[in-house]
């Protein structure tokens, strides 16, 4: 294991396109520190996919974002019924590319503060590796599929930045010989729930035990009782951090083969997904975004993970003199109270707009919902930091549309 600043995996050359995906946003963190790094600062198109919900919260919250839709640009992308939840990142550069699977959002205490579980994979022309071709096509299969489902304006533009993309670099889609030996494979929501991938891999291997990282588990620990339920004689050992881990403890101890346990002098807050297994024919991990929960492995929020066979050395690195476990009695640990982001599409504001492109002078392409019994609709546009609008025009009363308007000079 290498403890690394997440910046310096941005470092090398200009990328051609850099495609990354968060559930949380931190503009100006972003702007700050990321977008000044090398791969980044050159880059010549920039797209960062971000859940919906989550992008309106910070429209609501005015956070500083000076180079937003002019040096980078932000699509939001909704999941009905569940959460965009993916923490990948795709580089793209005229010699090859990078991929970046993790478990940290692009917010200050993703990339600095908290304990995040992050993994790279890199793919070059000069000196191909088998096996990572496929992982970064898969990675560009999984970003033309974000587009598609994100806002219609900015969504449009990722669309054509991504197709142009795949005719600079025809090896995206040129299809990669995959070897039976091939140890890493990336899995993501669009192609199928995560739980039907784990369940044939876990069917091969017959697992005698599981090592647990997730900050949130359902309400009733479902996942866990489904993997006792299918494995019941297999050990489950349970990373917890009390007041930060939210957990059913009186479902658990119903599980006989459950124990938890805690990192030793670690006061970061631990938010890596982790899920390794070992069995008697054989060991593997899935690590990426998605918490142990029914949403993210059934596929109702959009995940991205990292399916590794063959990973018990590298989980036991894990732990070295730098950080290390012990076990933690049930009576021991204090569950959290925080849950999961709320993903029900009913609490959204009933009055929105979802996006703004600026199309040639004084046009304006429009994307938002009206579900409000208002007798007229205006759109005001004022600087930040300014309480009066600079300028106010009318927009046609419908429940939800794309229009063009124009505004005055």
């Amino acid at each position: 294991m290498k403890y690394l600043d997440v910046a310096s995996l941005f470092d090398g050359d200009p990328a051609h396109l850099a495609l990354l995906s968060t559930f949380q946003f931190d503009p100006d963190f972003f702007e700050r520190r990321l977008l000044r790094c090398d791969a980044l600062q050159k880059a010549r198109r920039i797209v960062v996919f971000v859940d919906s919900r989550e992008w309106l919260r910070l429209l609501r919250q005015e956070s500083p974002a000076r180079l937003v839709n002019r040096r980078y640009l932000v699509v939001p992308v909704s999941q009905k019924g569940g959460l965009f939840h993916p923490k990948l990142t795709l580089v793209l550069t005229e010699d090859g590319g990078r991929v970046l699977c993790g478990s940290n959002n692009l917010t200050r205490s993703g990339c600095s503060s908290n304990l995040e579980l992050l993994n790279t994979i890199t793919w070059a022309r000069a000196s191909p590796i088998a096996g990572h071709l496929t992982v970064v096509q898969k990675a560009f299969a999984f970003f033309e599929q974000a587009a598609i489902h994100g806002e219609i304006g900015v969504g449009r533009i990722a669309k054509e930045w991504i197709a142009d993309a795949g005719d600079a670099c025809p090896w995206l889609k040129t299809p990669a010989s995959v070897g039976a030996g091939e140890r890493v494979r990336l899995v993501h929501s669009y192609e199928s729930g995560l739980w039907s991938e784990l369940s044939q891999q876990l069917a091969q291997d017959d697992p005698s035990e599981f090592f647990i990282v997730s900050p949130f588990h359902d309400a009733d620990n479902a996942m866990c009782s489904r993997l006792s339920d299918a494995w019941p004689a297999a050990k489950i050992e349970m990373l917890v951090q009390s007041q930060v881990t939210r957990l059913a403890v009186p479902v658990l101890k119903r599980l006989k083969t459950v124990r938890l346990s805690e990192l030793i002098n670690e006061s970061r807050r631990v938010h890596a997904k982790l899920l390794a297994w070992r069995g008697r024919h054989g060991s593997g991990c899935i690590a990426g975004s998605a918490n142990f929960t029914c949403a993210a492995f059934d596929g109702r929020n959009v995940e991205a993970c990292l399916f590794v066979d063959d990973s018990a050395g590298p989980v036991d690195e894990l732990f070295d003199a730098r950080l290390s476990k012990r076990g933690l009695a049930f009576d021991e640990f204090e569950p959290g109270v925080q849950g999961e982001p709320d993903s029900d599409d009913s609490k959204e504001p009933p009055l929105h707009l979802r996006s703004i492109v600026m199309g040639r002078a004084n046009h304006l392409s429009l994307s938002y919902v009206n579900d409000l019994p208002a007798t007229a609709l205006r759109l005001s546009i004022r600087a930040p930091g300014e309480s009066l609008p600079r300028v106010s025009v009318g927009v046609p009363r419908k429940p939800h549309a794309v229009e063009d308007v124009t505004v005055p000079e």
